[in-house]
């Protein structure tokens, strides 16, 4: 469950990062004042009023008359400014409790030393003949 929240909340915030990223154009085809297409990524299919209009005009009249097509481009451009970081300008707050928080809970405690002996629940195998006795020898 965690995982999933995790890979959940990291791909929202990379779709974020690509979208303040990237840049984008809209461009618009209005025809007679309303709206004939729209792309987003290339150009906008055109209308057969415009193609229609170049092909019926001489050279003399597309300077006097006004075509009733026109063409609307939006661009959306992402600034490097925002993705990039200006140290000169990064303000630390003061952090005048972390010297005595160290020497308090951090330096302040001694290590509690534990000594390990292997050995210490493991007893000895007891002693069915007392073998000293029976070989009868002794240290002096």
């Amino acid at each position: 469950m965690k995982s999933a929240i995790i890979k959940i909340a990291s791909s929202f915030l990379a779709f974020v990062v690509l979208l303040s990223t990237v840049s984008f154009t809209v461009e618009k085809h209005f025809c007679g004042g309303e709206l004939a297409s729209v792309s987003f990524f290339a150009n906008a299919d055109k209308c057969e009023m415009e193609s229609l209009e170049k092909s019926e005009n001489s050279v003399c009249h597309e300077v006097s008359k006004k075509s009733c097509c026109e063409d609307e481009i939006s661009k959306l451009k992402a600034t490097n400014t925002d993705t990039q970081c200006n140290h000169e300008n990064i303000k630390l707050p003061k952090l005048d409790f972390v010297a005595p928080f160290l020497y308090t809970f951090v330096f302040n405690f001694e290590e509690k030393r534990i000594e390990i002996i292997p050995n210490k629940k493991q007893e000895s195998p007891p002693l069915t003949k007392d073998r000293p006795v029976l070989f009868q020898t002794f240290l002096l």
